[in-house]
């Protein structure tokens, strides 16, 4: 049985800082985000890639279809006892793919997480944070403030504001976020364990634990 994490959360709620929190106390986890599969695929020029490719070329979204087979690839290729799932789902197709289809055909064990923070705090947040574009570690200038202002703990190099970390398309896709979420979350409705995101990454991480020694047991991971 494999252990799977499902990050779902406003942008800005801290899914991506939780993900490396998770990484550092489990061994053999991979961290599966949506848009880093999808360059991979890409730079892969499989079959799936090109296609995706095609599509994105254009502007368009990728369709759930073709995001539920990109997940299934990575899967294929995955031997990780544990996973994290960060972007997917994020539609009900994509939810009722998941957890219908991909757990039971991998035999995921699903652990869906649900972020719950105030839309002030998220949006302050996005606008407060920094990111290495080396190890990904995200900083914030309240919460996760770098030793050396302007550098990465871990690395050195200098930390980047991301181009969607601007107030007006925080707040779109904040009101994306929020329209599609409700349906993904009804389908994980009997499984789903919610999480208040404005705590200390600590508090938040320390719960996140506890959720998965109650709903795994004793699975060695």
């Amino acid at each position: 049985m494999t252990v799977m994490w499902v990050l779902l959360g406003a942008p800005g709620s801290g899914k991506g800082t939780q993900a490396l929190r998770i990484q550092k106390i489990y061994s053999d986890t991979k961290h599966i985000s949506t848009g880093d599969i999808l360059r991979e695929e890409v730079a892969l020029k499989t079959e799936l890639g090109i296609e995706i490719e095609e599509i994105m070329n254009k502007g368009a979204l990728v369709p759930d279809t073709l995001m539920t087979d990109l997940f299934r690839s990575v899967l294929k290729r995955s031997s990780n006892k544990m996973l994290i799932a960060d972007g997917y789902p994020r539609t009900l197709s994509q939810a009722e793919d998941l957890k219908n289809t991909l757990a039971p055909e991998f035999g995921l064990n699903l652990i869906p997480i649900l972020f719950d923070v105030p839309k002030s705090v998220v949006l302050q947040r996005i606008h407060n944070r920094m990111t290495c574009p080396t190890c990904k570690t995200i900083y914030d200038q309240k919460l996760n403030i770098p030793k050396n202002q302007g550098l990465c703990d871990n690395c050195g190099v200098t930390l980047i504001k991301r181009k969607d970390d601007v107030a007006e398309v925080a707040l779109n896709r904040l009101e994306t976020y929020q329209t599609e979420i409700k349906p993904v979350l009804s389908i994980f409705s009997d499984i789903l364990v919610t999480i208040s995101a404005d705590q200390s990454p600590e508090t938040i991480t320390n719960e996140m634990v506890n959720a998965y020694n109650n709903v795994s047991g004793n699975y060695n991971v």
